[in-house]
């Protein structure tokens, strides 16, 4: 199921690279253009499908149940784990930039400092936030993790899920910090039973990155 997950991403990018005509300029040089965030939207929709229609026969269980409880505990252990990636990603940054001489800064980030204000910029905001979290706790923590989980121990789990989420974020310079907030959102996900904590703590420590660009007076 990984590989076929793997692929069915793959050929999805390079399909809609082309249709909506994104350049390999516009890669080099970062820049948030209106065929990226189609293309960012849209890469979602056939992955999402393939999931949520394999994982529950894989799983043997109902969607409703690997997705978890949804109450005020589930939304406190979110926001609290919001908290907690942060300061692992920020340690894990830090402590990397101690090696390498200086911080680097990640392509999600970049897209957002080369961005100029207007509807895509909102959109991929919009996507960062509640999208983008939905869709890769599903894969990273509802899938992978599980599947790790069932043969080895939490710890190993939770870290190669977040490995491998740090990977599909597709620049080497950030796959330490957010392999340490894969980790986390194993942990929240593991210690409250339910996916939509993990997504919560995904989409906050995403929404808190953007208000700081903001307040630090990068162009949104």
């Amino acid at each position: 199921m990984l590989i076929g997950a793997i692929a069915i991403y793959f050929f999805s990018i390079v399909y809609l690279v082309r249709a909506f005509g994104i350049t390999t300029q516009s890669i080099r040089a970062v820049q948030l253009t209106q065929g990226m965030v189609l293309a960012q939207v849209f890469s979602y929709v056939p992955i999402l499908a393939y999931i949520l229609i394999l994982l529950p026969w894989l799983a043997h269980r109902p969607l409703s149940s690997i997705f978890g409880p949804f109450h005020g505990r589930q939304v406190f252990a979110g926001l609290l784990g919001a908290i907690m990636m942060w300061l692992s990603v920020m340690i894990v940054g830090a402590i990397q930039a101690g090696f390498l001489g200086h911080q680097p800064t990640q392509t999600a980030v970049k897209l957002f400092e080369n961005a100029k204000p207007g509807i895509w910029l909102d959109v991929m905001a919009v996507v960062a936030i509640t999208l983008a979290p939905f869709a890769e706790e599903l894969i990273f923590r509802g899938f992978i993790f599980n599947a790790l989980w069932r043969r080895l121990p939490f710890s190993l789990s939770a870290l190669g899920s977040g490995i491998l989420f740090g990977i599909a974020h597709g620049q080497s310079a950030g796959i330490a910090p957010l392999a340490a907030g894969g980790f986390v959102l194993a942990s929240v996900y593991a210690r409250s039973g339910s996916l939509w904590s993990s997504m919560i703590a995904h989409g906050t420590f995403n929404g808190i990155t953007l208000a700081l660009l903001l307040v630090a007076g990068i162009k949104t």
